[in-house]
């Protein structure tokens, strides 16, 4: 028998509350067993079609003995959910930690609830995790709660991809569900945030619990694939800086013009707009050409001439 891997989580105080956490974003209980549900932030990378695809979700109960899995699906959409069932025998059998595993296609996941057999709600995942244990991540256009100053939350995205596309070298993450509860900013200023899910490289069960230390090695974020590369994402959230983007060193994904500027995700290089900052390298979003291009200024000798920097075959435009 496996031993749980957890004492009592500690958290700091005076970090901003959440309300209205996740109260309908939790599955309905089903009497077969514990019920997994995933939200697509975003995803895709070999198909721009779809929002990328779970190959298999996994349920331990809380000794870290391998209940069984529920088999995959595609999610079809950004900001789609898919609901696994973990079938158990016994009345009161809970999935105490959960693993779910990416297929070849990637996906960006912003969200993963948890209601027992009986009912009760167990913990809630969230993107944020990833991206504060330096797993690749993006930003995600999807809500997942509200915070008490009355705007919106949403957390970032982490991405899952079997085939490791442009070196997102993590297939499957293991978390241990009580230890991530429905007040996600108190579970992320828990300074053992990090030690509460365990990441892996195959898509088969993690026999292992959380608990373990991963240090990413550095990706070149160079390695895009094409219809990733060709997308811009256009965002008017304030909280949703292009320059924290490009800051951070593990994220990765699609190039990003936030309020304050563009993120060339490619190069991880950040450039002010030139309505803020009119200076050498600032850049401008084409309006007239559908904000499909993006224009940087350059400073000659006699006058600033804007040239092209980026032609995008898509634009996602976050409200």
């Amino acid at each position: 028998m496996a031993s749980a891997v957890f004492g009592a989580v500690g958290f700091i105080a005076n970090v901003p509350k959440l309300i209205n956490i996740f109260e309908s974003f939790f599955p309905p209980a089903d009497k077969n067993g514990a019920t997994i549900r995933v939200k697509a932030g975003n995803g895709g990378d070999n198909d721009p079609g779809i929002a990328g695809e779970i190959n298999a979700v996994y349920g331990w109960d809380t000794f870290n003995n391998y209940l069984g899995k529920a088999g995959g699906q595609k999610i079809e959409e950004q900001g789609d959910i898919a609901d696994f069932v973990i079938q158990t025998e016994a009345a009161g059998s809970r999935a105490d930690y959960v693993a779910v595993a990416a297929g070849n296609d990637a996906i960006c996941i912003s969200w993963i609830t948890v209601t027992m057999k009986d009912g009760t709600k167990g913990g809630a995942w969230t993107g944020d995790i990833g991206a504060n244990c330096k797993q690749p991540n993006h930003y995600s256009g999807e809500k997942a709660g509200t915070l008490e100053d009355g705007s919106d939350y949403l957390p970032r995205c982490t991405w899952l991809d079997a085939d490791q596309t442009g070196g997102n070298e993590q297939t499957t993450l293991k978390f241990r569900v009580d230890a991530y509860g429905e007040k996600v900013n108190d579970t992320l200023a828990n300074s053992d945030v990090c030690d509460m899910t365990l990441w892996g490289k195959a898509q088969g069960p993690i026999a292992d619990g959380p608990g373990k230390t991963v240090n990413p090695e550095k990706r070149n974020a160079h390695d895009r694939p094409e219809n990733i590369a060709e997308e811009l994402i256009i965002s008017d959230r304030p909280k949703q800086s292009a320059k924290a983007l490009c800051e951070d060193d593990s994220s990765w994904g699609w190039d990003f013009a936030g309020v304050d500027g563009f993120c060339d995700m490619g190069t991880h290089t950040f450039s002010p707009y030139c309505s803020k900052e009119n200076v050498p390298g600032c850049s401008r979003i084409d309006e007239k050409n559908g904000a499909k291009r993006v224009l940087k200024r350059e400073i000659g000798l006699k006058r600033a001439v804007d040239v092209t920097a980026h032609d995008y075959g898509k634009v996602t435009h976050w409200r």
